[in-house]
C-alpha cells in the first residue's frame, strides 16, 4: 500500500480517451472504464444495501471493503450485476485489476482517515486503464462528495455531503 500512498500525495495531469467524447479521443495511454466503482465499509441508513438484503441492519461494519460498480454513462447510476461490469470494463484483466485497486485505495482511505479520528463508511471513484503500463489510474479527485465519513460513535452524524443535504431537506429552499 505505500505505492497507492504515494500515490494519493501526487496529482497528474492527463487526458484519456472517453466515449462521450470521441472526437476529444486523442491519442492517449488512458482509457476511460465507464464504470462508478464503489467501496463499502459499512452500511449507512438509506443504504440500497438495506433494500437489497434484508439481514443487514444500518450502522453495520464490514471486516473487508465490499466492492461493486454502478453505471457511468447513463442518466442515472444503475447498479450493475458481475457479469455487465465485466462487459463495460472490457476484460477480466481490467475488471480484476479495478476490484484490487479499490480495496487499496479503500483501505488507505479508511486508514489515513482513522488518523484524523474520523470513520469511513463508503465512496466512489472512476478510473481509467492505462494502455502502456496495464494497470488501473483513478481519473477524479475524492471528496466529501465522494465519499462517506463520521466520527466515532456519531454514526448517525455524516460529516459529507450528506450533512448538508439533510439541512437542506429541511429548509424551504428543498
Amino acid at each position: 500500500m505505500p505505492e497507492l500512498s504515494r500515490t494519493l500525495n501526487r496529482c497528474t495531469r492527463t487526458s484519456a480517451t472517453h466515449p462521450k467524447f470521441p472526437a476529444a479521443a486523442a491519442k492517449s495511454d488512458l482509457e476511460f472504464i465507464p464504470l462508478e466503482v464503489i467501496f463499502r465499509w459499512g452500511v449507512v441508513p438509506g443504504s440500497s444495501l438495506l433494500k437489497r438484503d434484508a439481514t443487514l441492519k444500518p450502522f453495520a461494519r464490514f471486516a473487508e471493503p465490499l466492492i461493486e460498480y454502478s453505471t457511468k454513462l447513463e442518466a442515472t447510476d444503475r447498479l450493475l450485476a458481475r457479469e455487465e461490469a465485466l462487459t463495460l470494463a472490457g476484460s477480466s484483466e481490467i475488471l480484476s485489476a479495478l476490484d484490487t485497486y479499490a480495496k487499496k485505495l479503500a483501505l488507505t482511505l479508511r486508514d489515513r482517515l482513522k488518523g484524523c479520528g474520523l470513520e469511513l463508511w463508503d465512496g466512489k471513484i472512476e478510473c481509467a486503464w492505462h494502455r502502456k503500463l496495464g494497470k488501473v489510474v483513478m481519473v477524479d479527485a475524492i471528496t466529501p462528495d465522494e465519499i462517506r465519513v463520521t466520527l466515532p460513535g456519531l454514526e448517525n452524524i455524516p460529516l459529507s455531503k450528506e450533512l448538508l443535504r439533510q439541512w437542506i431537506g429541511g429548509t424551504n429552499w428543498a
